[in-house]
């Protein structure tokens, strides 16, 4: 009766792991993250006809921010395949339309992890230069 009763607890103790285990496995696969996650339409005086969304990602006490400058055209979503024209670790970057197609980015004396110096919307090439503010 003893033995049957610790093989029964067994399969017990084993079906919590394995259901634990995959709970954990699916909550990990669908992107679930302690990370607050902003994001916010730029007002930047120029072309109308796109746009450019700041994304800014905090993480917590030891990772600080992670902040990245996508620019679409209007109408269109940041989805997986959208890369960032920048990506910086600091929330306040100034942007400046230095004419039709040149936008100037001023940040402050920061890690810059990415940065893409063109990008094209509708055969259009713009382009973009970035300042350190001291």
């Amino acid at each position: 009766m003893l033995i049957f009763c610790m093989n029964k607890f067994k399969n017990i103790i084993f079906v919590f792991i394995i259901v634990f285990v995959i709970t954990i496995g699916l909550i990990l696969a669908i992107g679930f993250t302690f990370c607050k996650t902003t994001d916010k339409e730029l007002d930047i005086i120029g072309n109308k006809s796109i746009k450019f969304i700041l994304t800014t990602k905090d993480c917590g006490a030891t990772t600080g921010y992670s902040t990245k400058i996508y620019m679409l055209k209007d109408g269109d979503d940041i989805n997986f395949f959208t890369k960032p024209i920048i990506h910086m670790n600091t929330i306040y970057p100034v942007l400046t339309w230095i004419d039709e197609n040149t936008l100037s980015i001023k940040v402050k004396d920061i890690d810059v992890y990415e940065f893409t110096s063109f990008n094209y919307i509708d055969k259009e090439k713009y382009r973009f230069i970035l300042e350190y503010d001291e």
